[in-house]
């Protein structure tokens, strides 16, 4: 697992596509799509009547939602206002994500701040990124997954998920979630999971926010990093003819099953009928490694 540290250094990184194997040439998961919006907004003066230097992100569209190919690139924007008086708002969002092997990590920040170069007026800025990979797992997975956050100053919030499509949505309780507030500084949460094949979302959104409805001179400024990480590999499921537990069926998990032969017990019945007789010996021969 990567640490908080490493998520900006993600940025030099390509989505690249993959399928992981857990039987031969068998896919364990494979990634239908990774779905993003990244959008910013700042301005000085009131929201009906901003003041020069105004600036949003994407100039041209209402929306800043975009469908990737696994294998595109990251998405990155960073936009400058400039306002009255030599006054700032700047605004940085940033998106980036790679599967490998076994793995589906993202990386994303999300940054704002004013300046109001001594002036007393109204402004406001923010900045906010989301995304979310659709993950197809084929056969009974464990999960292992890292989320961390940092938040700082006011209005900052980030929140890392994992839920399962049922019945046609996402709309279920979250198998695994992780939501930082405002001025929290770093927070991280791990666990395991066990995933029966099925389709799942990884969901992420940061967002940061600078305002003052009153208006004072100075300067302000909210940052969110988040990273989040998952790693897929196939469920081992025990070999119930493997009584000894050494990951072999030998002479000596058969001298077991012989020893309980006519009980239940020293683990020779197999089969879970209450009697340790052939049949069981027949399922112990079948599972033979030697």
């Amino acid at each position: 697992m990567k640490n908080l540290t490493t998520t900006l250094a993600f940025a030099s990184l390509s989505i690249v596509s993959f399928q992981a194997a857990h039987a031969e040439d068998e896919p364990l998961f494979d990634v239908g799509s990774f779905i993003a919006g990244m959008q910013a907004e700042g301005r000085f003066g009131t929201s009906d009547a901003p003041l020069e230097g105004s600036w949003s992100f994407p100039e041209d569209q209402e929306t800043a939602a975009y469908v990737y190919d696994i294998a595109d690139t990251p998405m990155e924007f960073e936009q400058d206002g400039v306002g009255p008086g030599g006054a700032t708002n700047h605004g940085r969002t940033a998106c980036i994500a790679e599967v490998d092997e076994t793995t589906v990590t993202i990386g994303m920040m999300a940054e704002n701040s004013v300046d109001t170069a001594g002036q007393v007026m109204p402004y406001m800025t923010w900045a906010q990124v989301s995304g979310e990979f659709h993950i197809n797992i084929n056969a009974p997975a464990e999960l292992n997954y890292e989320f961390c956050a940092y938040t700082e100053n006011v209005s900052a919030y980030s929140v890392l998920r994992v839920k399962k499509l049922v019945n046609g949505t996402f709309g279920g309780a979250p198998l695994a979630e992780q939501n930082v507030p405002s001025n929290a500084g770093s927070i991280c949460s791990s666990g395991t999971l066990t995933l029966d094949p099925g389709y799942y979302q990884f969901y992420f959104a940061n967002w940061s926010n600078v305002t003052s409805q009153n208006g004072f001179p100075g300067s302000k400024s909210a940052m969110v990093v988040t990273m989040g990480e998952l790693e897929i590999t196939p469920l081992v499921v025990p070999n119930p003819a493997d009584i000894t537990g050494d990951g072999k069926v030998d002479g000596q998990d058969l001298a077991r099953l012989l020893g309980a032969w006519g009980s239940s017990a020293g683990g020779g019945d197999l089969n879970g009928d209450g009697t340790v007789d052939g049949q069981d010996l027949a399922i112990l021969l079948g599972a033979w490694t030697g």
